[in-house]
């Protein structure tokens, strides 16, 4: 509520410090390229915080003036700074801002004012699209409270697995579109490179450039290789074996791997447990074809009962996310239903609650019951890429996968800041049903859904699962819910709220 206030009297004077905006700049240390005021999306600026160390982390934002809407400059961590105006940012008049300093010594320094001219090629294009691009998708899932205490996915590894290489210099232009650091990635072909392939490309680009946006400074691994089974049994045992935090996965291809036999081979299907078991957290696309049944869709890998199985959501003029679906239906369609694979027991246990299931025994013994997905959901609808150095709108469960991904990297990177520890042993998709059940009183366990209510579940819908996170309450609540045995304590491993 203090930073709140302060927060609303800055916007109130914001209008009296351009007057005094040459002073300003020299009092507080700050300087812009010359004798510019007014600074151009696009344009780098240089900043820093007065009295601090060289070095010292920080976290900058600018701050819409007017709305107080934040916009994160993700470029630079640490101040003094060369901050990057990101190139889509909407013109107006902004107050700098930075969290500076870690842990309980943080603390937040108001800056000088900023005119920024827009770039109107760049922010026509996605506006008059309706795009919902990085900006909104950090307000609206409350992920800046995460970038704000400098959690940016750093220390973690994120595979994408891909049947096509990527045009690194869409990369750089998306980055430079949305003031993101250079992608620190690294490509593994064990078969070759594969090369730009036709039709692959896009999703790749798409998966590198928006895992990016949600895990700024996670380290990035492209998997190249031909969608088969072998490959994606190999990608999965390279994720366990590099101790990978997510692997992401946005294709499907059930009748290839049916047959290949791929769906009944045990000890395939026991690569993916063990990689599960070890840590990794395996996020697929639930599909973009409606409901289970339509051409066999939901079968494979998101329906394994080690993989977190992501739908798709859309935006509805009230700004609430509903289940994603197209025209016709079920075209381009959030995947959702039963699967061909058993029900692991933590969605036995979530659907005993719910009273879905006809027995007590069917929660004891998985496998009466079928899988269903998806487990969770995001965005997957209307979002801006750069493919070919060409600005386009995409989505569909492709987008929201590697997203989760994502946001799962900065759930671990608050885990090891908070404890010096991870999460080695917890099975993903196990956490996530335990986080969208746990309650109590806050700040200990906070709503980890969008949909969900202080001191209830989650609740789990057919089309979305869990639905989408609020990303800020979902990663504090890992780290509480899951918090490290008192030292000393029998059997160690995580003490586990209940």
């Amino acid at each position: 509520m203090v930073r709140f206030v302060r927060r609303f009297l800055t916007w109130v004077a914001a209008a009296a410090v351009w007057v005094a905006w040459p002073a300003l700049a020299a009092a507080q240390g700050w300087s812009a390229p010359g004798s510019v005021w007014t600074v151009s999306a696009g344009q780098a600026i240089s900043a820093a915080v007065p009295n601090a160390p060289p070095g010292t982390p920080a976290s900058w934002f600018l701050v819409a003036a007017d709305t107080g809407v934040m916009y994160p400059l993700l470029s630079e961590t640490t101040t003094p700074a060369i901050l990057q105006i990101p190139q889509a940012l909407p013109g107006g008049h902004y107050m700098l801002e930075a969290d500076v300093g870690a842990g309980s010594l943080r603390s937040v320094w108001t800056g000088p004012a900023l005119v920024v001219m827009p770039d109107p090629a760049v922010r026509g294009q996605i506006t008059g699209q309706g795009m919902f691009d990085p900006f909104f998708v950090y307000r609206h899932y409350n992920m800046l409270p995460v970038f704000q205490e400098g959690d940016f996915g750093q220390g973690q590894t994120i595979v994408l697995y891909e049947a096509s290489a990527v045009l690194w210099s869409d990369v750089a232009q998306f980055d430079a579109l949305f003031g993101l650091p250079p992608v620190s990635a690294a490509t593994v072909a064990p078969d070759g490179p594969t090369g730009i392939v036709s039709g692959a490309q896009l999703e790749a680009t798409m998966d590198v450039e928006w895992v990016h946006a949600m895990a700024p400074q996670a380290h990035l691994v492209l998997y190249e290789a031909p969608y088969t089974g072998d490959a994606y049994n190999h990608a999965v045992r390279y994720a366990a074996a590099i101790g990978a935090t997510a692997f992401s996965l946005s294709y499907y291809d059930p009748n290839g791997f049916r047959a290949e036999g791929y769906l009944t081979a045990p000890v395939d299907n026991l690569e993916i447990e063990h990689a599960a078991m070890a840590g990794v957290g395996l996020f697929a696309a639930a599909g973009d074809f409606g409901l289970a049944g339509t051409q066999d869709r939901l079968d494979w890998p998101a329906a394994n009962e080690y993989t977190v199985a992501v739908g798709g959501t859309m935006i509805n003029p009230l700004g609430q996310d509903v289940w994603w679906q197209g025209v016709p239906y079920p075209w381009d369609a959030g995947g959702y239903g039963f699967s061909d694979y058993p029900m692991a027991r933590w969605q036995a246990e979530e659907w005993t609650r719910l009273g879905l299931l006809g027995s007590p025994l069917d929660a004891l013994v998985p496998g009466l019951v079928h899988r269903y997905l998806p487990d969770v959901s995001f965005l997957a609808w209307n979002a801006p890429i750069i493919v070919n150095g060409v600005l386009q709108a995409n989505g569909g469960t492709s987008l929201a996968a590697p997203c989760w991904a994502g946001i799962w990297a900065l759930a671990q990177a608050h885990y090891a800041q908070t404890y010096g520890a991870d999460l080695r042993g917890a099975i993903v998709p196990e956490v996530l049903y335990r986080v969208a059940n746990a309650t109590g009183p806050t700040p200990e366990v906070l709503p980890a859904f969008l949909d969900q209510a202080f001191g209830q579940p989650a609740p789990f819908t057919a089309q979305l699962g869990f639905g989408p996170p609020n990303v800020a309450n979902l990663v504090y609540d890992v780290a509480a819910v899951y918090a490290p045995a008192p030292s000393g304590s029998a059997g160690g491993g995580f003490m586990v709220l209940s």
